[in-house]
């Protein structure tokens, strides 16, 4: 029997860490990343000029050979910036409808991260941090959705992923007694 000290035995293994400095990973990675991005951009809508920034400023040259022929190697950076967008574009559509998660990144924003711009203006101009600020708000809020549809208690609470930290904020006040 283990001690309370230990952490408890699972079955289950986390992914391994993929570690991009390595280019046999990059090359099995970099294919079907670029394929995804394209697939991504042409669902959001995103203009070619829009979407060459968010690969941290591709020149025209290089980015139209790579949507002619994604069989490349990407650096580190590339991967990382489609896999934050990979991970936005799950969480979307895992919190909304096909229509809305496909347009949410050009709608303006009320969220204090957005100021009333849309996600894509701000994830443009604040690059690689910005768009891992995004990743975790989405995630938070698909992590929410699934803690709400766990408890029957708070089945009908709102999921909606830019309410998480203002219950946040509520549950921190709770707990101190404000």
């Amino acid at each position: 029997m283990p001690s309370g000290t230990e952490y408890p035995t699972t079955r289950y293994e986390p992914s391994p860490l993929v570690d991009l400095s390595s280019r046999s990973e990059r090359e099995r990675l970099s294919r079907s990343g670029v394929r995804a991005f394209f697939n991504i951009v042409t669902r959001w809508g995103i203009r070619d000029e829009d979407a060459r920034v968010l690969l941290g400023g591709v020149s025209n040259g290089p980015y139209y050979e790579m949507k002619k022929n994604p069989d490349r190697v990407l650096d580190a950076d590339r991967l990382l910036r489609i896999s934050y967008l990979i991970g936005i574009f799950k969480a979307l559509n895992i919190l909304y409808s096909k229509k809305l998660a496909d347009a949410w990144v050009g709608l303006p924003n009320t969220n204090r991260i957005f100021g009333g711009r849309t996600p894509l203006e701000t994830m443009m101009k604040g690059g690689l941090p910005t768009m891992q600020t995004v990743r975790r708000l989405l995630d938070e809020g698909v992590c929410d959705s699934a803690r709400n549809a766990a408890d029957p208690a708070q089945r009908h609470a709102p999921a909606h992923p830019f309410q998480v930290l203002r219950r946040r904020r509520e549950r921190a006040r709770g707990d101190r007694g404000e």
